[in-house]
């Protein structure tokens, strides 16, 4: 994302007040991995809007990103220690899934919302956006403009809290809500949904592996699907390469479908494709809402956990021409 219009100095820790009669409050973003970082982050747009928020209210926040754990080993979220060492009076969650480490956090009794992913095993406000909306807005989209077979590639994570000797490869969640709410669109009609394709990471190897799948997918097949599903933009960027390199092109020869998970989606590579739009700074707006609420009183603390679900909406660019019925 280019930075050159806004200004990236407030992202800087600020330190909390002292020697003052009324202490501002401290709030935290705990992001994952380099999330913190505006040039790199696709929820720019919420961080900045969160960044104004505590302007406009007097709140100091300071932004949190990987850190070192036990032995050296680095972690994709902030040391455990190193938060409740701060003792902030508020944290909010950007995108970390380690229900064991959002447990921990919760235990601690600091309030605190999660952003772009609902914990399960913990009962702490969360916003987040439907994939299951966004699966099928696609479907409708699919089935007008006539599309006869979707490969559908999703998104696989580790999972860090799995058994030792478990495989560790798990489907994302929103990955799995957009593919879900796409199954569940599609039931009853005669779209053909082709073996789901794995996607584990954006490192070369993997690339490499993504590629042999979806070559031998299609040579088993005897031709390409009508449209391919990506479930996030960096995965339609990755198709788009590999689809080239084994002859196909998009959207002349397959079409393409993904979700906005890049703030200046418009002005990217992935503006070539049709795509679910997600409005970033809404997200940032209730959960700021949601955690200074919960801040204000010891009863809003104890108050039932509330999940905000916000839906997308489908923004055509022409990577999904209509098919032959």
């Amino acid at each position: 994302m280019a930075s050159g219009s806004r200004n990236l100095a407030p992202l800087a820790t600020k330190p909390a007040s002292s020697g003052s009669a009324l202490k501002k409050p401290r709030v935290a973003v705990l992001n994952w991995w380099g999330m913190a970082d505006l040039e790199q982050s696709y929820c720019a747009d919420m961080l900045f809007y969160l960044i104004e928020r505590a302007e406009e209210e007097g709140v100091d926040l300071e932004m949190l990103g990987a850190g070192t754990g036990p032995v050296g080993s680095v972690l994709p979220f902030p040391p455990l220690e190193q938060v409740l060492a701060e003792k902030f009076d508020g944290l909010i969650l950007n995108s970390i899934w380690e229900e064991p480490y959002i447990g921990d956090l919760h235990k601690s009794g600091v309030p605190m919302v999660s952003v772009d992913f609902q914990p399960r095993g913990s009962p702490i406000d969360a916003v987040t956006f439907s994939g299951q909306q966004g699966g099928k807005l696609a479907a409708k989209a699919f089935i007008a403009s006539g599309q006869r077979s979707i490969m559908v590639v999703t998104r696989f994570r580790k999972d860090l809290a799995v058994p030792k000797g478990a495989d560790p490869w798990v489907e994302d969640d929103t990955a799995g809500d957009r593919r879900m709410g796409l199954q569940s669109a599609l039931a009853g009609s005669a779209i053909e949904l082709w073996p789901l394709v794995p996607w584990m990471g954006n490192d070369v190897n993997e690339m490499v592996l993504a590629h042999e799948r979806v070559k031998r997918i299609l040579a088993q097949a005897g031709g390409p699907p009508s449209v391919v599903f990506a479930t996030d933009s960096d995965i339609a960027n990755a198709m788009q390469v590999t689809l080239r390199e084994l002859g196909y092109r998009v959207p002349e020869d397959i079409g393409m479908l993904t979700f906005d998970t890049t703030t200046q989606i418009e002005h990217s590579s992935v503006s070539r494709f049709n795509y679910v739009s997600y409005d970033w700074r809404e997200m940032g707006r209730h959960g700021w809402e949601l955690l200074m609420k919960r801040m204000k009183s010891p009863e809003n603390r104890r108050a039932p956990s509330q999940h905000i679900q916000l839906d997308g909406k489908y923004v055509e660019h022409g990577s999904l021409p209509p098919r032959a019925r």
